[in-house]
């Protein structure tokens, strides 16, 4: 346990400096107004990761106790269903609120900060990784082999601040670059956590690939073509927000049911639908 726990800690500080250490160098190089952006586009964030929270809450332990009794089988389908769900769930809210973003944060802050509106939906697509990386993170905590995975992982967030630095210092590259280079090292991270299941829980990646990247990718992108179409076809309005949003929540259901479940989680749904009713 105290292993364990080590490897963990390790992995939240590397987290925590990599966090905090952006921060720092975004106020060091760029000031207080790029920060404040920086800080809005966290303070989103933490709105739409409460709303998938409760899911991962519940989820956590069944996959840690699958495994503990020795159901592997149980566990793989289990950490596969909850990515994909994870998914699903971030994609009905994320959706709506990229595309609509400016226009609430002017109702929100009336004056925007500089880069505000980028930094956010950058931020909405690592949150878009995280939902699909994390069931698989909690997979391999599972197995309790976390030592490898911490420090590849650490390895991989502490090396954004050196790469960070030198693109500012050198390059003089833009702030929504750093936060890009998030974005970037957020998707590696989901590539390492698919690596390290197939090994320790022998989810093959092709496996996890399709039974949840094509469906989901699928899913967004069919998903995305008519609140697109709206955002392109009206004017900026409260009414256009409104009217996306319904139509966001719509569509979305109605292709992932159809295009993003299986014929056994249909009717999961519609067996908990009749107990309800």
């Amino acid at each position: 346990m105290s292993s364990f726990a080590s490897w963990n800690i390790t992995g939240d500080l590397a987290y925590m400096c990599n966090t905090q250490g952006i921060n720092i160098l975004l106020n060091l190089f760029f000031g207080p107004v790029v920060n404040a952006a920086r800080g809005v586009a966290v303070q989103v964030e933490s709105v739409m990761m409460q709303f998938i929270g409760n899911f991962q809450t519940a989820i956590s332990p069944q996959i840690t106790k699958s495994y503990a009794a020795g159901n592997i089988d149980q566990t793989r389908n289990l950490t596969l269903k909850a990515s994909k769900f994870c998914f699903f769930l971030m994609m009905i809210i994320a959706i709506p609120t990229f595309l609509e973003i400016e226009y609430v944060l002017k109702l929100w802050l009336q004056n925007i900060p500089a880069y505000t509106v980028i930094f956010t939906k950058l931020t909405i697509v690592m949150i878009i990784f995280d939902c699909l990386s994390r069931p698989l993170h909690l997979a391999i905590f599972a197995t309790g082999t976390v030592k490898k995975y911490q420090i590849i992982q650490s390895s991989i967030y502490l090396l954004i601040l050196p790469l960070s630095y030198i693109l500012l210092k050198k390059l003089h590259v833009t702030p929504n670059v750093i936060i890009g280079i998030l974005v970037l090292f957020k998707f590696i991270v989901l590539t390492v956590r698919i690596k390290l299941t197939s090994t320790l829980i022998e989810i093959p990646i092709n496996t996890y690939v399709k039974n949840v990247l094509v469906p989901s990718v699928q899913c967004l992108l069919l998903a995305l073509i008519l609140p697109l179409a709206i955002t392109l076809s009206y004017p900026t309005s409260l009414t256009r927000v409104c009217f996306t949003c319904s139509m966001s929540l719509l569509s979305s259901t109605i292709i992932i049911y159809t295009c993003g479940l299986t014929y056994d989680e249909k009717q999961f749904i519609k067996n908990q639908i009749h107990k309800i009713a």
